[in-house]
């Protein structure tokens, strides 16, 4: 049999295209965002030889004495695992202390302790970190406009890890 020709297709490699000067104007934004929340968590570690994360648990336990491990799960917006190995730390280090819960013998019950105390009023503000207080601070219209806008976002791009939504901020 004859061979016949094949026409080989060229692949079309895309063009870079430089971002616009909005996008980049975004971009840069939310590289200042981030970076400065690096540093406040950095500044945290630096200041008290604790994680923001382990700064943020102390908090909420302190703020809502006998708090189980779920509930400062869903306060930090982490996993429950995540959650139970920061209590886990924070127990290592003296800072949090177990015991079990009067009405249910199968919860635990979370406390802070002195030296927790002494850390928390030692701590570099605000706890909850920069990003959070700076949302926090924003009129619910402008954190609602904020939502519909990160979302379009989120829609847009073409892969995204949804998982990272439970992944604490000062661990990025």
């Amino acid at each position: 049999m004859p061979r016949t020709s094949i026409a080989r297709r060229k692949k079309t490699v895309p063009q870079p295209v430089a971002p616009s000067a909005a996008v980049l104007a975004v971009l840069g934004r939310f590289r200042v965002i981030l970076q400065s929340n690096r540093q406040h968590y950095q500044n945290v570690q630096d200041s008290i030889g604790l994680g923001g994360s382990q700064l943020q648990a102390l908090a909420i336990i302190a703020a809502q004495p006998s708090v189980g491990v779920s509930a400062l799960a869903k306060a930090m917006l982490v996993r429950q695992p995540t959650a139970s190995n920061l209590v886990e730390q924070l127990v290592r280090l003296g800072m949090v202390r177990r015991k079990k819960s009067g009405r249910d013998l199968r919860a635990t019950e979370l406390t802070i302790t002195p030296k927790a105390r002494t850390i928390l009023a030692r701590a570099p503000g605000p706890i909850v970190g920069i990003l959070a207080d700076a949302i926090a601070s924003l009129s619910p219209t402008a954190m609602a406009d904020l939502r519909k806008s990160l979302d379009a976002v989120l829609r847009a791009m073409k892969s995204r890890d949804e998982r990272a939504r439970y992944h604490p901020l000062a661990d990025m």
